[in-house]
């Protein structure tokens, strides 16, 4: 197996960045996989969308201790939990986390939830 940063220096490629570091890893990655890895959302941001995506239901998420996944549980209007869902880093990339919030918005509006259209879901 090739590593990123092994194939930039093979190529003859330069940046500055100290060897085998990510920032030599990035910068010798190829155009559309650069501009992937600077869209990717910071953990912060993706409890922040989940946590509004489902009103006027209530969701919590929360971050897992080493930093590797994202829980997010949805709530009804009596504080019952109707909605648990754990993924992992993938939610970082916005397109990952539409697809989840989608998915987890048409579940509740299949079991009779309502969410807010106003809402974006995404």
């Amino acid at each position: 197996m090739c590593d990123i940063a092994q194939t930039g220096r093979s190529a003859g490629v330069s940046n500055g960045a100290p060897p085998g570091t990510l920032m030599e890893s990035v910068s010798t990655m190829p155009a559309d996989a650069r501009s992937r890895v600077s869209t990717l959302l910071e953990l912060d941001v993706v409890v922040d969308v989940l946590e509004n995506a489902f009103r006027p239901l209530t969701c919590t998420a929360s971050i897992s201790s080493d930093q590797q996944s994202v829980t997010f549980v949805v709530f009804d209007s009596n504080g019952a939990q109707i909605l648990r869902r754990q993924r992992g880093l993938e939610l970082r990339d916005p397109s990952s986390l539409r697809l989840t919030i989608n998915e987890a918005r048409a579940h509740l509006k299949a079991h009779g939830f309502k969410i807010d259209p106003s809402v974006p879901s995404t």
